[in-house]
């Protein structure tokens, strides 16, 4: 396995972004989802926001020596993939051409989205969504693989933490390798999401380690979560939440040591936080939970 590197987020928070600041030393790139950056004004499809200059600012703080800014890597959620509706196209085309112009001038290591619906016929909705895993859908998804590898030759999809699911729980991990690892794609594996997926359904998490083929994967996110108000459901049931809010738990930290080496293909592990979580007392917790992920891919 080559060297692996060592990423952190970046979050359109003003306080988070001087919060992580100085922790920035401690990292090999930094991750950003590009719509983060995007002129929200409507039916705008050119220009960046004050995100997208305050994203550069902080990596070029940082910069290894010889470069002129840390490594970017884009990691996004609006592309809605499994959106497969005639009145999505527009939105994907959108999306795409966005996405290009960042890579043009922020020059992403490798790119990523979910794999997941965060629209549906043209809707927007809260929080990404699972997918039928019908034959058709399988073969619409994979049909716009070259069109992604065309934007970068490294485009990967990364597994989705859902709250319920169409079939069975292990159909989802399956319908992943389906759609990502056998259908063009890369992977982005979501530790995390992996856990508190088997997690609700009761389920060990080997189960859908073993369903994966990790040889896709170029990137494994590692990240914290919170459980559900008990008044969501009326069985009173708490869920555990792919919310990315928290300290990352012992068995995120397990499954990183067992199944980062197996990954042969792996270019970076990456600590996600998202914005509003992250208060200057955080910091200290933080810098700690980056150096354990490099005496970890340190030993690989």
């Amino acid at each position: 396995m080559t060297a692996v590197g060592v990423g952190l987020t970046l979050q359109p928070d003003r306080l988070y972004l001087e919060t992580i600041d100085p922790l920035l030393a401690k990292v090999d790139f930094v991750e950003v989802a590009p719509e983060t950056m995007w002129d929200p004004t409507p039916g705008a499809q050119t220009g960046d926001n004050a995100f997208a200059e305050e994203y550069m600012d902080a990596a070029r703080r940082h910069a290894p020596l010889g470069c002129t800014h840390l490594p970017f890597v884009a990691h996004g959620v609006g592309l809605s993939i499994g959106d497969t509706s005639p009145s999505s196209s527009a939105h994907r085309e959108i999306w795409i051409d966005r996405l290009a112009q960042n890579h043009r001038r922020f020059g992403f290591r490798w790119m990523s989205d979910h794999l997941a619906t965060t629209t549906l016929a043209g809707e927007t909705m809260t929080l990404p969504l699972p997918i039928p895993s019908s034959p058709a859908d399988v073969a619409a998804i994979r049909s716009l693989a070259p069109r992604l590898r065309h934007l970068h030759g490294c485009f990967a999809l990364e597994n989705t933490a859902h709250l319920f699911s169409y079939g069975p729980p292990l159909d989802e991990v399956r319908f992943f390798a389906a759609v990502a690892t056998e259908g063009g794609f890369d992977a982005v594996l979501d530790l995390h999401n992996l856990w508190m997926m088997a997690a609700n359904a009761g389920i060990a998490v080997e189960s859908f380690v073993d369903a994966l083929d990790l040889r896709f994967v170029v990137e494994i996110h590692v990240s914290g979560g919170s459980m559900s108000e008990a008044s969501w459901l009326p069985s009173g049931r708490r869920m555990h939440l792919d919310s990315h809010d928290d300290a990352v738990p012992t068995a995120v930290w397990a499954l990183l040591e067992a199944v980062g080496p197996r990954c042969p293909r792996l270019r970076g592990v990456t600590l996600e936080r998202m914005e509003g979580s992250v208060r200057p007392a955080d910091r200290a917790v933080l810098g700690e939970e980056l150096e354990r992920i490099r005496r970890t891919v340190d030993r690989w």
